[in-house]
């Protein structure tokens, strides 16, 4: 097995020496039809009850993030994921709440969550060379990283983005907040296969999606894409940078950087 990375042949790693990460933000807004995703790292849930459903208060704070909350801090949120939440609720009767036991009626609401933003890396999961040919129309060049290096050539590449991005704090190129403590900063690599799938999922009395695998989706979603990217047969690299204990997003979106160290790791052709 091999991850592929498809690209401009005049953007080569081999040629260039230099590998460009992007955001999800700029996925979200590029011009580049072929790669973007105006939804990327974005979940939207329909949710419905119909009838009487009974939940629990602390599921209902999970479900609704904070804007509505029901009881006291025993109730708290099961879970609190960072990133943004856009709750519109079309109609909301609920009767209680018991201690145990909220009863909804008769009720809908529209959640969207937002991951914070962070630097992705998109590659895609192949078994021979040829598959990714073709693969994205305007790219003429590839090369590769065999599967059974992915999570170390994943960690070189935290390794370069961390420093770089210390580096160019202190010239005042500042790829994070400017006050970042960079003392303190740190860069978590995620490596996941894309799971192609709709993003509009409905919850119901009658389609109901365990709680736990819907917040098992919130939590993922920086790895779901609608089926019509499923061609792509991506496996994603996302780093996340911390400091100080709190998630830091860039202030860019993208950034170039020096990929010497990581020439090792790759696999290419000469045409």
């Amino acid at each position: 097995m091999l991850l592929a990375k498809s690209c401009h042949k005049k953007d080569h790693i081999a040629f260039r020496k230099t590998l460009r990460l992007g955001t999800l933000a700029e996925y979200r807004e590029t011009e580049i039809k072929q790669i973007a995703d105006c939804k990327e790292g974005t979940t939207t849930f329909n949710i419905k009850f119909k009838g009487m459903v009974n939940l629990e208060p602390k599921w209902f704070n999970t479900l609704f993030a904070g804007a509505i909350h029901i009881g006291s801090h025993d109730t708290e949120p099961v879970y609190h994921l960072p990133g943004r939440s856009i709750i519109h609720v079309n109609r909301l009767e609920y009767v209680g709440p018991s201690m145990d036991l909220l009863t909804i009626k008769d009720s809908s609401a529209t959640i969207t969550r937002e991951a914070m933003d962070s630097f992705i890396f998109c590659m895609s999961s192949i078994r021979r060379t040829h598959e990714c040919v073709g693969m994205f129309a305007d790219y003429d060049a590839y090369w590769y990283v065999k599967l059974l290096h992915a999570d170390s050539f994943g960690k070189a590449l935290g390794r370069i983005l961390r420093s770089t991005i210390k580096d160019r704090h202190r010239t005042g190129d500042h790829i994070v907040p400017e006050n970042t403590n960079m003392e303190d900063l740190n860069v978590f690599m995620e490596m996941e296969r894309v799971i192609y799938t709709d993003r509009d999922i409905e919850i119901s009395n009658h389609s109901i999606i365990p709680l736990g695998e819907y917040m098992r989706r919130m939590e993922t979603m920086t790895y779901l894409k609608p089926t019509t990217f499923e061609h792509e047969k991506e496996m994603r690299y996302r780093y996340i940078i911390v400091s100080e204990g709190k998630i830091i997003s860039p202030t860019v979106k993208s950034i170039i950087l020096n990929a010497e160290d990581l020439l090792p790791y790759v696999i290419y052709f000469n045409d």
